[in-house]
Protein backbone atom coordinates (compact mmCIF):
# COMPACT_ATOMS: atom_id res chain seq x y z
CA UNK A 1 0.00 0.00 0.00
CA UNK A 2 2.91 2.59 0.49
CA UNK A 3 3.88 2.38 -2.46
CA UNK A 4 0.99 3.07 -3.99
CA UNK A 5 0.29 6.22 -2.25
CA UNK A 6 4.29 6.91 -3.16
CA UNK A 7 3.14 6.62 -6.68
CA UNK A 8 0.66 8.92 -6.26
CA UNK A 9 1.79 11.30 -4.08
CA UNK A 10 4.59 11.79 -7.27
CA UNK A 11 2.52 12.07 -9.71
CA UNK A 12 0.72 15.11 -7.90
CA UNK A 13 3.10 16.76 -6.86
CA UNK A 14 5.26 16.79 -10.44
CA UNK A 15 2.61 18.09 -12.28
CA UNK A 16 2.51 22.06 -12.53
CA UNK A 17 3.65 24.99 -10.20
CA UNK A 18 5.44 24.27 -7.27
CA UNK A 19 3.75 25.91 -4.03
CA UNK A 20 6.66 28.24 -3.17
CA UNK A 21 6.86 29.17 -6.89
CA UNK A 22 3.18 30.44 -6.80
CA UNK A 23 3.22 31.74 -3.53
CA UNK A 24 6.12 33.51 -5.19
CA UNK A 25 4.12 34.51 -8.15
CA UNK A 26 1.28 35.81 -5.80
CA UNK A 27 3.83 37.78 -3.90
CA UNK A 28 5.12 39.32 -6.75
CA UNK A 29 1.82 39.86 -8.23
CA UNK A 30 0.52 41.77 -5.22
CA UNK A 31 4.03 43.75 -5.31
CA UNK A 32 2.67 45.30 -8.77
CA UNK A 33 -0.27 45.82 -7.21
CA UNK A 34 0.67 47.88 -4.93
CA UNK A 35 2.15 49.95 -6.99
CA UNK A 36 -0.57 50.93 -9.38
CA UNK A 37 -2.39 51.98 -6.18
CA UNK A 38 0.41 54.05 -5.10
CA UNK A 39 -0.72 56.54 -8.19
CA UNK A 40 1.75 58.88 -9.18
CA UNK A 41 4.40 58.71 -6.65
CA UNK A 42 5.42 55.43 -8.83
CA UNK A 43 6.07 56.33 -12.10
CA UNK A 44 4.90 54.24 -15.24
CA UNK A 45 8.10 52.68 -15.91
CA UNK A 46 8.56 51.05 -13.23
CA UNK A 47 4.98 49.79 -12.78
CA UNK A 48 5.27 48.41 -15.89
CA UNK A 49 8.87 47.09 -15.45
CA UNK A 50 7.14 45.38 -12.27
CA UNK A 51 4.46 43.57 -14.45
CA UNK A 52 6.97 42.58 -17.45
CA UNK A 53 8.91 40.80 -14.66
CA UNK A 54 5.85 39.03 -13.52
CA UNK A 55 5.11 37.85 -16.65
CA UNK A 56 8.33 36.81 -17.75
CA UNK A 57 9.48 35.16 -14.39
CA UNK A 58 6.01 34.22 -12.91
CA UNK A 59 3.28 33.45 -15.74
CA UNK A 60 3.55 29.87 -15.52
CA UNK A 61 0.57 28.05 -13.72
CA UNK A 62 -1.16 31.42 -13.08
CA UNK A 63 -4.95 31.85 -13.78
CA UNK A 64 -5.84 33.50 -17.58
CA UNK A 65 -7.39 36.45 -15.76
CA UNK A 66 -3.98 37.48 -14.06
CA UNK A 67 -1.95 36.81 -17.00
CA UNK A 68 -4.31 39.14 -19.19
CA UNK A 69 -4.62 41.82 -16.24
CA UNK A 70 -0.62 41.82 -16.43
CA UNK A 71 -0.61 42.03 -20.19
CA UNK A 72 -3.14 44.70 -20.47
CA UNK A 73 -1.03 46.82 -18.00
CA UNK A 74 1.66 46.64 -19.63
CA UNK A 75 0.11 48.18 -22.74
CA UNK A 76 -1.34 50.57 -20.90
CA UNK A 77 1.69 51.19 -19.17
CA UNK A 78 3.72 51.28 -22.20
CA UNK A 79 1.16 53.95 -24.23
CA UNK A 80 1.41 56.36 -20.77
CA UNK A 81 5.18 56.36 -20.38
CA UNK A 82 7.27 59.63 -21.26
Amino acid sequence: MTVVAGLALATTTGCGASLEGTYEADVHFERCMALDASGEEVGPRRRRACWRAWLTSFRRGQTKDRVLHAESRVRALTSAAP
